[in-house]
């Protein structure tokens, strides 16, 4: 498997052949395949892949559910909030 990446990524990154790594690529949003047309660097490459993304958000996914016992909240209620929450920032990220 070959992925042909940004002429700026320093050599080292210039090809790579592994495919599970290949596939922890995709899912970050780093790369994009194309039936029959090979493996890209996304459109639009996101400043961090999806795995520091949600290290980045944990801690606050985690106030949230400490903060939530002491009301009593129920998990559902809790997931409800945060939906509600995300329903008024509006679109999709």
């Amino acid at each position: 498997m070959r992925f042909l990446l940004r002429e700026s990524w320093p050599r080292s990154c210039a090809s790579i052949r592994t495919p599970s790594r290949g596939k922890d690529l995709e899912q970050d949003g780093v790369t994009r395949s194309v039936p029959g047309g090979g493996t890209y660097v996304a459109d639009g490459l996101p400043g961090l892949l999806k795995s520091e993304k949600v290290k980045r958000l944990r801690p606050h996914a985690r106030q949230l559910a400490v903060e939530g016992r002491p009301l009593r909240l129920t998990r559902e209620e809790t997931l409800k909030l945060l939906e509600e929450e995300l329903d008024k920032l509006g679109g999709q990220p």
